[in-house]
């Protein structure tokens, strides 16, 4: 399972860094491995509520990529995958000394990584 949710997150990342852009098809595969519970819901339909704050900031590919992970790992999961790409992503930016980041590839990068450390 591991290995197939790394290999959709490559070809994702691919995606996202050669376009900027993400299909939605390649998200299906992953939702069978998603198990649905109330606070998922209730936090999802809050961040739809609110998305058009925080549309210049978080990508609608980054937000699905990670409820879909919500649903598949535990909390703890998330916090230190998160983490990761955010800090790779900081550093990336501050090499490119840019402002804007496809981070797409920092969610994949720091996912492998986390599954090195585990």
């Amino acid at each position: 399972m591991k290995l197939l949710i790394l290999f959709f997150l490559l070809i994702m990342a691919i995606q996202d860094y050669k376009t900027g852009l993400i299909s939605n098809l390649l998200y299906l595969p992953l939702l069978f491995y998603v198990r649905y519970d109330v606070i998922l819901i209730l936090i999802f339909i809050i961040i739809f509520k609110n998305y058009h704050y925080l549309e210049h900031y978080i990508g609608g590919a980054d937000i699905k990529i990670i409820f879909i992970f919500l649903g598949i790992y535990a909390w703890y999961d998330i916090l230190v995958w998160l983490l990761l790409a955010s800090l790779l992503g900081m550093i990336v930016m501050l090499f490119k000394r840019t402002r804007q980041l496809r981070f797409f590839p920092c969610l994949w990068l720091s996912y492998l990584g986390y599954l090195l450390w585990l």
